[in-house]
């Protein structure tokens, strides 16, 4: 079976001649030469959209400071399924900021790597493919020598910071750190704003993380919608519910004898019989 799936009969020649299914994607490029890109048997689904890791692959190995690279989809511990970018940089200067702008400018947003790993050399087979199940799992990125985390300055980044650090699983969170760039994506935004509404007491829309996706730009937008609600300061309280008494039959049977003249003087069969 695995052979009739591999040699498929040739569709271009009227003679017994077989094609091999090679799993590779390629595609004519604008000069009519065949491009190679990747691996077809590679195609993964990560949150509704249907993403050819070989296509991502190939345009960040076109990029002049990338050796080589391998795109995966890896189950982080706290996000969930996302892309993980392995690189090994051809430069010492390398950075995986200057990769995420570079493939932000090419690609939509969902087929942009949520971590980029800059590795020495990537782990090879005995045959010499590389070894994907050997890749290690994403971790956090480390900071650049040159930079500094700027910490919350007020009660509402704070608050902000916690949220990410525990949904996303950072340690440290800077203030212009953007919400998609440490692993977010949709599914995370709702709990952010679930738990900004019912810490706040006001309602956060989803929508404000994609309008404002750094931590002090939201801050400063749920900063202004919880202005323009005071009435709903502090968190939402809980709705009781309220005792419902069930009337015993004892009840249905007085309602039913008091009612009863009215019930009959109103039915149209009390009419007829009159």
């Amino acid at each position: 079976e695995l052979t009739q799936e591999r040699f498929i009969p040739d569709p271009f020649t009227k003679s017994s001649a077989r094609l091999y299914r090679s799993g590779d994607l390629a595609r004519y490029n604008t000069r009519g030469e065949l491009e190679y890109l990747g691996r077809i048997d590679h195609q993964v689904k990560i949150r509704g959209f249907r993403i050819e890791t070989g296509e991502i692959e190939s345009i960040l190995n076109a990029h002049p400071a990338v050796r080589h690279t391998v795109v995966l989809a890896q189950t982080g511990a706290h996000a969930g399924l996302q892309l993980v970018a392995y690189v090994v940089p051809a430069e010492a200067n390398c950075a995986s900021e200057e990769l995420r702008r570079y493939l932000s400018n090419i690609v939509p947003d969902y087929m942009v790597p949520s971590h980029f790993m800059l590795l020495d050399s990537l782990p090879l087979t005995l045959n010499g493919k590389v070894d994907r199940q050997a890749l290690p799992l994403p971790r956090a990125e480390p900071l650049p020598a040159s930079r500094t985390i700027t910490a919350p300055r007020n009660q509402m980044e704070k608050l902000i910071a916690d949220i990410w650090c525990q949904l996303i699983g950072c340690a440290s969170i800077d203030i212009h750190d953007n919400f998609f760039h440490l692993g977010g994506h949709s599914l995370l935004a709702t709990q952010v704003t679930s738990r900004l509404s019912a810490a706040l007491g006001c309602d956060v829309s989803v929508g404000l993380i994609f309008e404002f996706p750094t931590l002090a730009m939201l801050a400063e937008a749920v900063t202004q919608v919880q202005r323009e609600a005071p009435a709903a300061s502090g968190p939402i309280p809980r709705r009781k519910q309220r005792a419902r008494s069930k009337p015993t039959p004892t009840d249905y049977g007085a309602l039913a004898e008091s009612n009863t003249p009215e019930l009959l003087k109103s039915s149209p069969g009390h009419a007829l019989s009159a």
